[in-house]
């Protein structure tokens, strides 16, 4: 995973400059909808031609109501002409008060209802029947010159049209405006579908229509209907408002904003730059490393040669000497152990940084691993006044590598003897529980806070309380016993003490096995 870091680091620094290019220049992207102007010319002309047309229609319609005034005939045969006006509810004769004649009405179409509740005009009261709606007018109309005409437009009311056909007699018509105005929407779209093309022809496909009272009489509403017409050119009229709504043709101008794009540069140069720099680094630090790991491995292995020919030959000079030189003798293999034991961390420790992480793993029996790792440290833990104690019942087997687990419980051993010599207590059990083989190193010292428990087993450790004062070593011990423990299956943890003074108790959990037949007992040499 080491030597890998470098390349993840480069693979991470170019995502890195991917998505900052990439995120940068989503956010510098800008689209503005820009208007494209219509041709003024066409609008005109075909706007003059709109109204002048509607102009058309309504005069049109008013020489109609000033023909049937006019008509060389008698209130009948008005009545007759009158009925092929559209829109006209109610043809009224009206005199003066002067007049001794009645005043006329003639309901166009009685069969519908509009027309039979419609009020009659009067220019009196007097001169209207009993129990007839009625509608006065102003009577100074009355005393207009002969051969005038015009409109009574008020809220609320129908449309009037008035014509002062002879002496103290008036012509009035009651219309109907929406009727009027669908058939000018009528006839309007005819001339539209004739001259309205031609005008969109001439907008280069801007989106224009014309609304009557009515609704839609020619063109199209836009793609976007929620988007505000650009223009819009009532034409209000007699009988109802048409007007022209037109819509400017859009297009859609992309840029890019120049200080986001600056910004995104300079962030990515920085983020490139950066992780370059950052990945020469972690070269070089995994390299140095390398280096230092293969000097300890070297150095280590130099030192284990004349560290074996020491120990075995103070053992057979101890044999043979007594007295002082012999206790002197045994000082000397005591301390060479010891160094050989450091010497072993350290390469396993340099051994785990390289990857070496496989074990081979066999049957093994458990109580001669533990006599063999007590027999090794017995003068230390004499000379530190500590009384060891080993409850391991005979025949208990669990699948490990033997030189793994005695390193294990050397390094254990070894740390009851630095930091917790004050109790004068060692005790090593171990027992079968539900197909795991349970160790337990136990000792009598102050103990060991949980607090502490994850940073104890992290390498070149070591907690800052009187536990470790005075205390010899690097910190190494407790990791590469663990490491060890992982690496057969098994785990290291340190057990929550049961009340205070009980000492500290480092669990060591391996798989169980079977007994193996045919294994050759585990020799209890004394160079270790």
């Amino acid at each position: 995973m080491p030597s890998r870091l470098p390349r993840i680091l480069l693979v991470s620094t170019g995502v890195a400059v991917a998505v900052c290019l990439g995120g940068g220049a989503r956010l510098a992207h800008r689209q503005t909808i820009q208007r494209l102007p219509r041709d003024g010319g066409a609008l005109e002309q075909f706007t003059k031609a709109w109204s002048a047309e509607l102009a058309r229609l309504e005069s049109l319609y008013t020489s109609h109501l000033n023909g049937v005034a006019t008509a060389p005939v008698d209130f009948i045969g008005r009545t007759r002409e009158a009925r092929k006006v559209t829109g006209l509810r109610l043809l009224s004769f009206l005199g003066t008060a002067e007049d001794p004649s009645r005043d006329y009405h003639a309901r166009i179409d009685p069969t519908r209802p509009a027309n039979e509740d419609c009020a009659e005009p009067a220019f009196s009261k007097d001169r209207v029947l009993p129990g007839r709606p009625c509608r006065l007018l102003d009577p100074a109309l009355a005393e207009v010159p002969q051969g005038s005409s015009g409109w009574i437009d008020e809220p609320r009311q129908p449309l009037l049209y008035w014509h002062r056909t002879a002496v103290q007699r008036t012509t009035l018509f009651t219309l109907d405006r929406s009727e009027i105005a669908e058939r000018i929407d009528s006839t309007l779209k005819e001339w539209l579908e004739v001259n309205f093309p031609t005008f969109q022809g001439e907008s280069n496909g801007q989106a224009e229509l014309i609304r009557g009272p009515g609704g839609l009489l020619a063109g199209r509403e836009p793609a976007n209907r929620s988007l505000p017409p650009d223009l819009m050119l009532p034409h209000p009229g007699r009988f109802g408002t048409w007007q022209l709504v037109a819509w400017d043709q859009r297009r859609i101008v992309e840029h890019y904003d120049q200080a986001w794009l600056v910004g995104t540069v300079l962030l990515a140069g920085l983020t490139l730059g950066g992780g370059l720099f950052i990945s020469h680094r972690v070269r070089q630090a995994l390299r140095i490393a390398e280096q230092r790991v293969s000097f300890v491995n070297c150095v280590s292995h130099e030192l284990r040669t004349p560290l074996t020919n020491i120990l075995l030959n103070t053992d057979l000079a101890a044999e043979s000497a007594s007295g002082p030189v012999r206790k002197r003798l045994v000082l000397i293999a005591e301390e060479t152990r010891r160094l050989d034991r450091l010497i072993g961390n350290i390469l396993i420790f340099a051994r785990r940084d390289k990857g070496q992480e496989l074990i081979e793993t066999s049957p093994v029996d458990v109580r001669p691993l533990a006599e063999r790792a007590l027999e090794t440290a017995a003068p230390s833990l004499q000379r530190a006044g500590i009384t060891p104690r080993l409850s391991i019942p005979a025949d208990l087997w669990l699948r490990g590598n033997a030189d793994a687990v005695t390193q294990i419980l050397g390094n254990l051993i070894s740390n009851v003897e630095k930091y917790a010599a004050s109790g004068g207590r060692l005790e090593i059990r171990a027992e079968k529980e539900a197909g795991w083989v349970v160790i337990e190193v136990t000792d009598g010292g102050p103990g060991i806070a949980m607090e502490h428990s994850a940073r104890i087993f992290k390498p070149f450790e070591r907690l800052d309380v009187s536990t470790s004062a005075g205390g010899s070593g690097l910190g190494l011990g407790l990791a590469i016993a663990r490491d060890l423990a992982e690496r057969q299956g098994g785990s290291l943890k340190l057990r929550t003490p049961e009340g205070p003074g009980d000492g500290a108790t480092l669990t060591l959990r391996l798989p169980a096995a079977e007994p193996a037949t045919g294994v050759i007992p585990f020799p209890a040499s004394r160079a270790s």
